[in-house]
């Protein structure tokens, strides 16, 4: 289990308090298309987090990659991934839900979102992001 603020830039961490990490690039170097990968997070921020480089809401974790290049990164290296939002879908309207739903499947972290997540992953269903809620 690694955790991150809002979006997993160039470092992701064993702590939930963000002390101890280790670089992005380390955990790309593990993974691979035999892994499967479940993101748990509300994917709500702002927007220019995902699509601006250095758009980190903290500067100290400012890069050179955008938050979508990153996810679309873990995405090519782990096609096998989906999405879990504590979020109800009534409430996935915002623009940066959007994005992240245009990388990963995005199931409710609910029992039978879950159910179907699992689905996904087992290749039952289709393994396909949302595209049609992005904002030009």
């Amino acid at each position: 289990t690694l955790f991150f603020h809002n979006c997993p830039y160039d470092r992701l961490y064993h702590d939930m308090a963000q002390w101890r990490g280790e670089p992005t690039e380390d955990v790309f170097r593990e993974v691979d298309a035999t892994w499967s990968l479940v993101w748990v997070g509300d994917a709500w921020m702002a927007p220019y987090e995902l699509t601006y480089q250095g758009g980190a809401i903290d500067r100290s974790r400012a890069t050179r990659r955008t938050g979508m290049q990153w996810l679309a990164e873990f995405r090519r290296r782990v096609p096998n991934s989906v999405w879990l939002n504590p979020e109800p879908s009534r409430r996935w309207g915002a623009e940066s839900i959007a994005l992240v739903r245009s990388v990963f499947p995005m199931f409710e972290l609910t029992l039978d979102g879950l159910a179907e997540a699992v689905d996904v992953l087992r290749g039952t269903k289709p393994n396909q992001p949302d595209v049609r809620h992005v904002v030009g």
